[in-house]
């Protein structure tokens, strides 16, 4: 991140935070592994189409983490990313607001990461403000696929 502003890592590991991360990992259509990735919390890589996430990252974390990569998979991957070509900053600032956004939907508040990590990437009002309706329709398009797993999962243990 350029700016000195540091976002605070998630806290939170209780089993059905676990769960939900197992649920979300199934639910969409990109593979997952969990491994060391360094001082990244997580990254999706662009040539082999996979999203690796840190593995002793807290279980909040790493929720928070696979929606902002998976939102990288939609939005910037190099075959059928309408934003493959946008800035670094860009790319960030989308990516992360679509996970606060997803996060704030299930009711998990995520602020005290994004706002500082989005205000490091970004520096100006005017990026968000050209990206905003991006960040909406690309945070319902997650939603929606999170939402039919979770719909999916009720139908099968009624």
């Amino acid at each position: 991140m350029p700016r000195s502003i540091k976002p605070q890592m998630l806290e939170g590991d209780s089993e059905e935070l676990k769960q939900l991360l197992t649920d979300w990992i199934s639910a969409i259509d990109i593979p997952v592994v969990f491994e060391n990735t360094g001082s990244a919390n997580g990254y999706y890589h662009l040539v082999d189409n996979y999203i690796a996430i840190h593995e002793e990252r807290s279980t909040m974390q790493q929720l928070k983490t696979l929606v902002h990569e998976y939102a990288h998979h939609l939005l910037h991957r190099k075959n059928g990313g309408e934003f493959n070509t946008a800035s670094t900053d860009i790319k960030e600032s989308q990516a992360e607001s679509v996970a606060f956004i997803v996060m704030a939907h299930y009711n998990f508040d995520t602020s005290k990461y994004s706002f500082p990590y989005v205000a490091g990437w970004s520096g100006d009002i005017d990026i968000i403000k050209k990206i905003g309706t991006d960040i909406v329709k690309c945070s319902h398009t997650i939603i929606e696929k999170l939402g039919a797993k979770e719909e999916s999962k009720e139908v099968v243990t009624a």
